[in-house]
């Protein structure tokens, strides 16, 4: 149940990967920021609405951050709006997708600095292996 970053994921109406993650301070909507209090680590997500309807992606997965210990970190809505932006106009988890569209979300977790091994969860019981936060370069 443990799978890669690049590795497809189905369940719950869609079909999605991990297809990049940025460790930051800081990001950014224009010229506002909005600063983490350990470091944001940004989830870039691509998926497919495989259902009949229009849906949005955090109603049918809602993905948290979960380390070794099993702490459930839960993304940061401002950040996930700013981190949207910045990261050239991408959706966030409640954007609306058309059936058989293809999305790439941006999602913000504001995770302590020292964690180490963390992995995003989701309602469909499968893990993304995100790697170790703490060894992670941060982007600036």
């Amino acid at each position: 149940s443990i799978v890669p970053i690049g590795q497809d994921v189905e369940g719950n109406g869609w079909r999605f990967k991990v297809s990049e993650v940025h460790k930051r301070k800081a990001v950014y909507f224009y010229g506002n920021s909005y600063v983490a209090m350990g470091h944001f680590l940004v989830v870039i997500l691509d998926g497919v609405n495989l259902q009949g309807g229009t849906d949005y992606f955090y109603r049918n997965i809602k993905p948290y951050v979960t380390d070794d210990p099993g702490e459930v970190y839960w993304y940061s809505a401002k950040g996930s709006g700013y981190a949207a932006w910045q990261y050239e106009g991408l959706a966030t988890m409640v954007t609306d997708v058309n059936p058989g569209n293809f999305v790439r979300i941006a999602i913000a977790y504001d995770l302590p600095d020292n964690l180490g091994h963390v992995m995003l969860s989701t309602e469909i019981l499968k893990w993304i292996d995100l790697g170790d936060f703490a060894s992670m370069p941060v982007e600036e």
